[in-house]
């Protein structure tokens, strides 16, 4: 019995160290630094919180509080179930916001470390130390701590991932409760699917370049009686896509009406994430030991930056390369001489293939077609987070190496160099954190302490007069809706609605936004929450405000926005840009008794390649004129004359068609504006015809 003891209390005792090395900062702090940022991490704060109103029943399951009164708008970020789930745990014994949510993912970093150790231990057959000492290095890998330091919390997911692997292996290697635990794997896979989306989907992608590695050698090599053998399992992949289509359920309910509504991301908003080759060794500006790197590689500040640092330490980037070549050299000579080798050099050469199909050589990337053929990779906005899943599989190959040249004739030896590398893995992960750009949960709870209970009639609110930036206000406002139990008008996620206006808080026209977002009906129970006094007051709303006065410039007044439907770009001190389409819809406080005529002063885009663009407006969806704008001819006033029954029935539709129109950033090399620009509008009236 103590035989069994001592070795499990010793695993048990390195995964309490290994989590606590990583929120090394949080404890240090008496636990009142939180992991996050105030941003991101405090939006990842909401979304755990509303997993614990859902099973409180005060929330719908697929509707966050924000972007009221959008429903489904949980599709718009990560869910966080099984996180939130473990999260409504510690909330219900007690613990409150802040200390949950660490308790939370102390407890995943416990769980990966023991998720790694069993992985090697019981499928790889990797002995004790080197286990342990591969377990500890999973969870403070160097792509996990860039994650964190991102406040991309929903990566560390990847510290389950083993569990998912470990069964999927016995399940087809073992016959004894083969079926069981296909399906226990399944059933964890789409767990991990619906909670956070990106590492199972680069772990399901890496699954499939391995099988087509596995198939393409097995078919090279005539192996007829691995793929029967293959054949001979279809129960086991059958209880395996049982398992996994429990939360697939769920998973498509929330994500496939966002992807109908807002379409996949384009490649362009995926282009500047791609990496380069030497971004496969750069770990980022905060590595000890490698830091200097990046400056070295990359001498000029690329777009993204945070997202191009997820790459392998040196010598463990090196180590890899050299393990996969010696697998490689070992399987030539057919002297693999156990599953786990032989697993091995097909997840080297597999994780080369994904470095070599996502890297950026002379301008190109094969993960434009990825992104194109294959299902869900439109949603990727970062490719090289795929990295997290791979460098597990790198510690994976490396060692099982170590078990080989432990097994070795020379085991002092190789027991000297085994642990000499362990040394330098261990060394090459250590960051320098800044614990100040993090959640401090004394200042969070000041903050909330500093709003007032709202009125007891509000049912739904906007946030106004930030004294901070607008992404940090919009955070204040979700918790506080969260706190109340009311729905909030503002919101920020990785996606926003189609058409809402109301992204920048600051803006002049900011009230006329939330107007124009509510189509100008009042709601019950509409506050305002003033963030500098933490007081709430009643909307100012005045549909009137949505009528145009003949003679009066919509443009000058700043008021346009309020007539707009879609298609047009933030106010600015001349006027606004529209985009290829914009749309006007005006209203009339009058049905004029004469003809009346559009008077507008235009100027169209030019820059660098585009010298000349052509613009269409319609008028309730019929042609009005046609106008060409060039170099020589640019900023022009039009004055438009509208048939005599335009505005009978007190409104008149406008849009503006500019097929021409593109980005700065297409058109030149200097700007790099992403806005796809049309024609400028400076000022724009409805006046009687002469």
């Amino acid at each position: 019995m103590r035989k069994k003891l001592l070795p499990a209390l010793v695993v048990l005792a390195a995964a309490f160290l290994s989590a606590i090395w990583f929120f090394r900062d949080s404890i240090a702090s008496g636990c009142n630094v939180i992991p996050g940022d105030l941003w991101d991490g405090r939006l990842l704060l909401g979304l755990h919180e509303h997993w614990r109103l859902v099973f409180a029943g005060e929330r719908p399951w697929n509707t966050i509080a924000m972007f009221w009164p959008v429903e489904g708008t949980l599709g718009y970020s990560d869910t966080f179930f099984l996180q939130g789930t473990i999260f409504s745990a510690f909330r219900g014994v007690g613990m409150d916001l802040w200390h949950a949510f660490l308790a939370t993912y102390f407890l995943m970093a416990f769980a990966g470390f023991l998720a790694m150790y069993w992985f090697l231990r019981r499928c790889a057959k990797v002995m004790l130390f080197p286990a342990l000492a591969a377990a500890a290095l999973f969870v403070n890998f160097s792509p996990v701590a860039v994650g964190f330091e991102n406040s991309h919390l929903q990566l560390t997911i990847v510290w389950l991932l083993p569990f998912v692997a470990g069964l999927s292996w016995l399940a087809l290697t073992e016959e004894r409760h083969a079926r069981a635990r296909a399906s226990a794997a399944g059933l964890l896979l789409s767990l991990l699917l619906f909670s956070s989306f990106y590492i199972p989907w680069f772990f399901l992608f890496f699954s499939g370049v391995t099988f087509l590695v596995w198939l393409t050698v097995a078919a090279f090599r005539m192996d007829r009686e691995s793929l029967r053998a293959l054949a001979r399992r279809w129960r086991t992949f059958t209880a395996f896509g049982a398992g996994f289509a429990v939360f697939l359920v769920p998973f498509l309910a929330t994500y496939l009406p966002v992807l109908r509504t807002l379409g996949p991301r384009d490649y362009s908003q995926t282009w500047k994430g791609i990496p380069w080759v030497c971004d496969l060794v750069n770990t980022g500006t905060s590595n000890r030991l490698w830091g200097w790197m990046e400056h070295w590689m990359v001498p000029v500040q690329r777009t993204a930056a945070n997202e191009l640092r997820f790459g392998l330490p040196p010598v463990t980037f090196l180590l890899f390369l050299a393990a996969t070549a010696w697998f490689l050299f070992l399987w030539k000579r057919k002297a693999l001489s156990t599953t786990a080798e032989k697993v091995a050099v097909l997840a080297g050469v597999s994780i080369v293939l994904c470095w070599v199909s996502i890297v950026k050589i002379l301008g190109f990337s094969g993960w434009q077609a990825i992104n194109a053929f294959v299902p869900g990779a439109g949603a990727i906005r970062c490719p090289f987070r795929m990295n997290i899943v791979l460098s597990a599989v790198v510690l994976f190959v490396l060692f099982v190496a170590a078990a080989r040249l432990l097994r070795g004739r020379r085991p002092v030896t190789a027991t000297l160099l085994v642990s000499l590398a362990a040394c330098v893995f261990f060394a090459e992960q250590i960051r320098t954190r800044d614990p100040y750009g993090r959640i401090r949960r004394d200042a969070e709870i000041a903050r909330m302490a500093g709003i007032e209970a709202p009125p007891a009639d509000a049912r739904v609110f906007y946030v106004k007069n930030p004294p901070c930036d607008v992404t940090h206000a919009c955070m204040d406002g979700f918790l506080a809706a969260e706190q109340y139990g009311l729905d909030l008008l503002n919101g920020h996620t990785g996606l926003n609605p189609k058409d809402w206006p109301m992204d920048d808080i600051l803006a002049k026209d900011y009230e006329q936004r939330v107007m124009q977002w509510l189509d100008w009906e009042k709601p019950e129970g509409l506050y305002a929450l003033d963030l500098s006094t933490g007081k709430w007051t009643a909307s100012v709303f005045d549909s009137e405000q949505r009528k145009v006065e003949i003679g009066r410039d919509i443009v000058k007044d700043g008021t346009l926005p309020f007539f707009s439907h879609g298609g047009w770009h933030g106010m600015e001190e001349w006027g606004l840009w529209t985009g290829r389409k914009a749309r006007l819809d005006l209203r009339l406080f009058h049905i004029p008794e004469v003809p009346l005529v559009l008077d507008m002063r235009l100027h169209a885009y030019l820059d660098g390649t585009l010298q000349a663009q052509k613009v269409l407006i319609l008028l309730d969806g019929k042609e009005l004129a046609r106008l060409s704008f060039d170099s020589a001819l640019n900023e022009r006033a039009v004055t438009l004359p509208l048939p005599v029954d335009a505005a009978r029935n007190g409104s008149l539709n406008i849009e503006f068609l500019c097929p021409d129109a593109d980005s700065p950033r297409n058109t030149t090399t200097t700007n790099r504006d992403e806005r796809i620009l049309g024609v400028g509008v400076d000022s724009l009236r409805l006046r009687p015809a002469p």
